[in-house]
């Protein structure tokens, strides 16, 4: 009988996974392949190169730790073997576009001996809206688990066609291909993906949030980056942590002043909000 491997969208899965009794080995995918340099053949030391320059140069990241937390975890993938593989992910920006990584992965190793099968969550009976796996409680992970989904060569060759797609910014394609696939999320996922894209004075839907809540008054930084988590839950699926706000924050500092640790537009971010919003 094949051994059951579940490859795991982040940590807070693993946990809920043991909680709930879960058998089988697990990989954990902490990369985040929605930022950063990305190339078609992911599996090849170049792409890891790049990341991990990405990871050290822009984001501080140690490369020791990122060797360990995320390359050696995600090349375990290479050495699994007439296994029943299956992938846990969610409906967000930020997980669809690692599971398409994933599927391009496996797809590149595809082995007749081994089984693949998805299980991604959004809209789950027994919950309100589109729910995340860390709010699911452990004891329904055996019902998601009796509902996983078969992803079949033709899935990941697909994958595979995406991921070229996505390295290549060709948004517009994968939106059509992605339509009536297994990838039930990922239409929506691009889609709020191209807002991402900048606009006039090369701000972005991110950039203007953060420009309305600077408007508001003087606030701090925590409350900033607590008001975009909550704002991206109910208003968006892009899925991001406090480290993407951060940085958005960051990139923004022609736009605003800090005074003693409250944050305020200036002149110039007033001015042009005040434009692209009227």
């Amino acid at each position: 009988m094949p051994k059951t491997m579940h490859i795991l969208n982040g940590d807070s899965t693993l946990d809920q996974l043991t909680k709930a009794g879960i058998e089988g080995e697990c990989i954990v995918w902490r990369e985040m392949l929605v930022e950063g340099p990305v190339l078609t053949e992911i599996e090849g030391p170049l792409f890891w190169e790049k990341r991990l320059d990405f990871f050290k140069n822009t984001l501080g990241i140690n490369a020791a730790d990122y060797q360990i937390k995320v390359i050696d975890e995600i090349q375990k993938i290479q050495h699994i073997k007439e296994h029943e593989i299956i992938c846990w992910f969610e409906y967000d920006l930020f997980c669809q576009i690692n599971l398409i990584g994933l599927c391009a992965l496996l797809f590149k190793q595809y082995s007749s001996r081994t089984t693949y099968s998805l299980i991604c969550t959004g809209y789950v009976e027994g919950y309100k809206g589109l729910t995340p796996l860390g709010h699911i409680a452990p004891k329904d992970f055996p019902g998601l688990l009796a509902q996983q989904e078969p992803l079949g060569y033709a899935d990941l060759q697909l994958a595979n066609t995406l991921w070229n797609c996505y390295v290549d910014r060709d948004y517009d394609a994968m939106i059509k291909m992605a339509e009536n696939s297994v990838f039930t999320y990922l239409p929506k996922a691009i889609i709020q993906l191209q807002k991402t894209i900048p606009g006039p004075y090369g701000l972005n839907e991110i950039d203007l949030k953060l420009l309305s809540l600077l408007d508001e008054g003087l606030v701090q930084k925590q409350s900033i980056i607590r008001a975009m988590l909550i704002w991206q839950h109910t208003a968006t699926v892009y899925g991001f942590g406090d480290v993407q706000y951060q940085r958005a924050l960051e990139n923004l500092s022609d736009y605003y002043q800090v005074r003693n640790g409250q944050y305020q537009l200036n002149q110039k971010g007033k001015t042009i909000y005040d434009e692209l919003t009227s």
